[in-house]
C-alpha cells in the first residue's frame, strides 16, 4: 500500500511555522526570561521562531506579557518588548530585545 503522504523539506517546515500563529511559542521564551533575573536579553528567531518577522514576534511577546499579568496579577508589570533598529538602508537589521525594568529585587 503507497502512501499519499509527501514529506516537507526543511525549508517547506520553516516557511510552514512563520506563517503560523502559536501563543505556545511565546510563552517558554517570556517565563525563561522572567526566571533568569536578567535586565535585558535578545530573541533571535530561532527554533519555533524561525522564519517570523521580528514585528510578529514582538506582536506575539507583547501578547505573552499580557496573559501572563493577566495570569499572575500584574507581576510582568516591568517588561518591555522592543523592536531595536540598528544601522541605515541595505544595512538596516532589526532585533527583539526583552527589558525588564523592574528593580531587581522586585524582579
Amino acid at each position: 500500500m503507497s502512501s499519499i503522504l509527501q514529506e516537507l523539506s526543511d525549508t517547506e517546515v520553516v516557511e510552514t511555522q512563520s506563517q503560523t500563529r502559536n501563543r505556545g511559542d511565546y510563552d517558554p521564551i517570556l517565563a525563561e526570561f522572567t526566571a533568569s533575573g536578567s535586565r535585558g536579553v535578545r530573541v533571535p528567531a530561532e527554533g519555533a521562531l524561525e522564519g517570523k518577522k521580528p514585528g510578529a514576534i514582538k506582536s506575539g511577546l507583547e501578547n505573552a506579557v499580557k496573559r501572563l499579568e493577566k495570569a499572575n496579577e500584574g507581576s510582568t508589570a516591568g517588561i518591555k518588548v522592543v523592536l531595536f533598529k540598528s544601522g541605515s538602508g541595505d544595512n538596516e537589521t532589526l532585533e527583539i530585545r526583552l527589558l525588564n525594568s523592574a528593580p531587581a529585587d522586585a524582579a
